[in-house]
């Protein structure tokens, strides 16, 4: 009998192990889910929400539920798809046979997506760099550089008036690029309405949820919906979106996690 208690214990310890590694698997596959589900979200408020999703998919483990970073790296995806645009489009231009008023249009669109790469290169180093000068004022820079790379990108097609091949073809290379510039103008958008210098409560009750969550659970009750949702990490800010109507909101600790529970008409 007294050899079975060293086996006992020792079945014990491998259960506890065994348990321990599939809740860190759970938590791991529960914190995956919430990155995809942050970016799915946060794309909903943009123009072009399919491309917006799948540009950043891959990337949603440095995302993770930081609106910062979403519109930074919706950002670097842009200029990286810029730039390869550019060159290809210098590519397309020794292409022989080309009328000249399509010559002079293509070195205007070159010259109009160079601009583009140098706007968006801008405003993403200043993003990157840490903050030195007024936030608002940042943020506002940022905002005028990527609407300027936008209007860069619309105005490349323009030159090509007439409905021929090589407008089909300057067309379809730029609109991928000018959809994903608009998609990172409204993550900025967004985070920099979100951001602390800013962020208040709307009268009209438009919630301001939090979106770094470990968990989200929706209870319907007879007269409101209730989502009781699990903070990943305390020292996430305060993230916000438009998307629920908000009664009121209270706050507990569970397991040194913060648990918000919000009461929607």
């Amino acid at each position: 009998m007294e050899g079975l208690y060293p086996i006992n214990s020792l079945s014990k310890n491998i259960l506890i192990i065994i348990l321990l590694f599939t809740s860190s698997i759970t938590l791991i596959s529960a914190l995956e889910i919430t990155n995809v589900e942050f970016i799915r979200t946060s794309c909903g408020l943009t123009t072009y929400p399919t491309l917006c999703f799948n540009s950043l998919l891959t990337r949603a483990g440095a995302i993770q539920t930081s609106p910062k970073l979403l519109a930074q790296t919706a950002l670097s995806v842009t200029l990286d798809t810029t730039r390869t645009t550019s060159s290809s489009m210098v590519k397309l231009s020794k292409v022989h046979g080309m009328a000249p008023l399509e010559v002079a249009a293509m070195k205007d669109c070159i010259e109009l997506l160079s601009d583009s790469v140098y706007e968006l290169q801008k405003s993403l180093d200043e993003m990157i760099r840490p903050g030195s000068k007024n936030p608002r004022l940042v943020m506002s820079d940022i905002q005028t550089w990527v609407s300027s790379a936008m209007t860069d990108e619309d105005t490349c097609t323009e030159g090509f008036k007439n409905d021929t091949k090589m407008k089909s073809v300057v067309r379809g290379k730029i609109v991928n690029v000018a959809h994903l510039t608009s998609n990172a103008l409204a993550l900025i958008n967004n985070y920099a309405s979100l951001s602390s210098y800013s962020r208040k409560l709307d009268v009209a009750c438009n919630v301001k949820m939090l979106l770094s969550l470990l968990l989200c659970v929706n209870v319907s009750s007879i007269h409101h919906e209730i989502m009781k949702c699990f903070l990943l990490q305390n020292n996430y800010i305060n993230v916000c979106v438009d998307f629920f109507n908000l009664i009121s909101l209270s706050i507990d600790k569970v397991d040194a996690h913060q648990v918000f529970t919000c009461y929607c008409c």
